[in-house]
């Protein structure tokens, strides 16, 4: 089969397969793009996913795939295995001995079905999920085949071809899949032989499924990874210097009974397969003196039993970094000590405004960046909010707003820090006053990592830096990412709580801070701009100054007679402003793509911005705008039910019928165009049949037997 390219790949998977499919991390300058880079484990590296909750958020929606490879454009793909995607896969691994076990096991037993190149040069041998009538029970990921040969199944995935993993290609075979209903069935003989769950057999389920995990916050996520990653890696390097005449029996055993009762630990994101690959990876090779695999299976399944046998659980790990008398406060962004045997005193008065100094604001650029306080900026994805951010930025370091230059700290996570640099340096920044501030941790003094500043612990450390540098404006961008936020589950009060208290953190510092935030979809709803902020309406409560950059499409520019010339591609808006009027006009802005060298590097489409003079586009306008997709989705979605109907109605009263008649017939109508048809026609599941003698556009329509 041709090669593909990453996006007609995907395009492949969801539409024409009808496949669910998800992001995994990729290969790049050699190593992994996850955190630990160069660290990450080389059997993970471009093979583990980049976003949590796979199994669940794993889709075959367009419109959804489409941004998680707009963001990530190179990102690996992932492939949900077993009921979720109706297949599972038997995977032989080359370089574990699966080639010779084949052969043993099933060469001449399986029939010939789908089955790409991994990148070990192994192969996928992709098999239909059996329906229930054919067995009573699951198939997971753990099974009975020999080293070498493994399985993925529920809970599982594959990836996708043409992904690149450290150790190779994932290629794709000779004969291309046109239906995923064309895989073959796996004999049943193999499943009950190789597949079929041991009595009373254990089955836990990766991190992302885990509910004690999923309970912990994002930062105990993350510490607990580290901490298991860090204990799994010092008790298998226990037998790589084993001796194996004298040692590796008690030894074995031992260190089998701690890792899997690690992995037994509810809130812990080890698995029991992923424990027995670890063990099973770090043991000496087999040398014919007692030390054979069939033995080190036979210890792993002693200490299995040894795990199971007691109801000892491997307590919660706790943190050795924090003090134990203090918890958070809610979702603030300071901490509190709780002593409850404290006496509180308080005092209070009533303050009189005659005592109270007035005192207008200041501005960078009035009346829409003021020198103190919390401000906003919202905006759909792509219109350049990260870009806006960089010009500001540029612009505050160098006196660009007619004050002297000050420093900026700018905590952005869209980019990387190599491209970050590169749009500040095309913007004109002054480098020497733009920074980034990480947070170095010890993890249980054996190992040190770096993670993202959270305002919702780490407050004080940015008060430290803040004082200590003399930081006089600070970037959030995007904003829930550095507050410790979460828009699902912290409710009104507690997002409210945690924006005043960086609005008054702001105030008493005497500093600037940006917060970025997307907006919600319109949907055809006519929204006014100050509720298109997403996420809770304390934003736009708490926020005095929230700003809106929204796109121009070609049919504003047609709408408002703009030059075929003019560069506007993006524009302003007042949104919520309380110290500008209402009348205030939107301002028109340029984003372009250009190339910029940094150093030895290349970085291509760096986007820059450009304040062009047009200020035609005002609030009131872009509403009649959205008043206008309102009225055009309602007369869309008349056009799919209407269509729906005629259809339903012509295939019941004909039956199986030609389609080029049902498109002749359905122009007759003129209730819609063909590719209207045509997309009800799939939604509505119609049943499509080549004609015989035909070619393979030649087919009979007909309804499925639901109708």
């Amino acid at each position: 089969m041709q090669e593909r390219s990453i996006v007609k790949s995907i395009i492949y998977y969801t539409e024409f397969l009808g496949l669910k499919i998800f992001p995994l991390h990729n290969i790049s300058e050699g190593q992994c793009t996850c955190s630990l880079g160069s660290e990450c484990d080389p059997s993970r590296a471009g093979k583990h996913p980049r976003i949590r909750n796979w199994q669940s958020e794993a889709s075959e929606n367009k419109r959804k795939v489409q941004l998680w490879w707009k963001k990530w454009p190179d990102a690996n793909i992932g492939i949900p295995t077993g009921k979720l995607n109706d297949f599972f896969v038997i995977d032989v691994d080359p370089e574990n001995g699966g080639n010779q076990e084949y052969d043993e096991h099933l060469d001449g037993r399986l029939p010939e079905t789908y089955s790409p190149t991994t990148g070990s040069g192994g192969r996928h041998y992709w098999f239909k999920y059996p329906d229930s009538e054919s067995i009573e029970y699951e198939l997971t990921n753990h099974n009975n085949f020999p080293r070498g040969i493994d399985v993925r199944a529920n809970g599982g995935y594959v990836v996708g071809a043409p992904s690149v993993s450290l150790k190779g290609n994932y290629l794709w075979p000779d004969d291309t899949l046109t239906d995923k209903d064309d895989l073959e069935d796996c004999p049943i003989e193999i499943i009950e032989k190789y597949l079929k769950p041991e009595v009373g057999e254990l089955v836990l389920v990766d991190s992302e499924s885990c509910k004690e995990f999923e309970k912990l916050t994002a930062k105990e996520q993350s510490r607990i990874d580290k901490y298991v990653t860090s204990a799994l890696k010092k008790e298998t390097d226990r037998l790589k210097g084993l001796d194996s005449r004298h040692e590796w029996d008690n030894e074995t055993f031992k260190t089998a009974c701690r890792v899997l009762e690690l992995a037994k630990a509810p809130w812990s994101p080890l698995t029991y397969e992923k424990a027995v690959r670890a063990i099973l990876h770090s043991v000496p090779k087999p040398d014919g003196d007692g030390w054979t695999e069939q033995r080190v299976q036979q210890k792993i399944k002693s200490a299995w039993s040894r795990v199971n046998s007691h109801d000892l659980v491997r307590p919660f790990p706790k943190p050795s970094t924090f003090e134990n008398n203090e918890e958070e406060s809610g979702n603030g962004l300071e901490k509190t000590t709780d002593n409850s045997k404290a006496r509180r005193e308080s005092t209070s008065r009533i303050v009189y405004f005659e005592d109270v100094e007035a005192k207008p604001p200041e501005w960078y650029d009035k009346p829409w960046l003021p020198l103190i306080g919390l401000t906003g900026l919202a905006g759909p994805e792509d219109t350049g909010k990260s870009t806006y951010f960089v010009y500001e930025i540029a612009k505050l370091t160098t006196g660009g707003y007619g004050r002297p230059p000050i420093k900026v700290l700018y905590l952005g996570k869209e980019d990387d820090k190599g491209m970050t640099k590169a749009r500040l340096k095309l913007a004109g920044a002054d480098m020497s006053k733009v920074g980034y501030l990480s947070v170095t941790e010890d993890l249980d003094k054996q190992d040190t990592f770096e993670r993202d500043v959270n305002l919702k612990n780490d407050i004080e450390i940015l008060r430290k830096h803040v004082r200590e540098d003399e930081i006089k404006a600070i970037y959030l961008d995007p904003a829930n990412s550095y507050l410790g936020i979460d828009e699902e589950k912290d409710g009104y009060t507690g997002i409210r709580r945690a924006l005043e208290r960086l609005n008054l953190f702001a105030q008493k510092e005497e500093i600037l801070i940006r917060a970025m935030k997307h907006t919600k979809k319109p949907n055809g709803e006519v929204l006014p701009m100050v509720s298109m902020v997403y996420g809770s309406k304390a934003w736009t409560e708490v926020i005095r100054i929230f700003p809106i950059l929204w796109p121009v499409s070609d049919k504003t520019r047609e709408q408002f007679d703009l030059d075929v010339d003019d560069p506007t591609n993006v524009v302003l808006l007042r949104g919520k402003n309380n110290y500008a009027p209402k009348s205030l006009p939107a301002q028109g802005l340029c984003i372009d793509s250009d190339h910029v060298m940094l150093g030895d590097d290349l970085f291509e489409d760096v986007t820059y911005m450009t304040f062009t003079k047009l200020q035609r586009i005002t609030n009131d306008e872009l509403e009649e705008k959205l008043a206008e997709t309102k009225k055009e989705t309602k007369a869309r979605q008349g056009e799919e039910n209407k269509t729906d109907v005629w259809l339903e109605n012509f295939l019941k009263s004909r039956g199986k019928v030609p389609r080029r008649d049902v498109m002749e017939a359905f122009n007759k109508e003129g209730i819609a165009t063909e590719k209207t048809l045509k997309t009800r026609a799939r939604k509505m599941g119609i049943v499509s049949e080549p004609m015989s003698g035909g070619n393979n556009r030649a087919v009979y329509w007909s309804l499925p037997l639901e109708f």
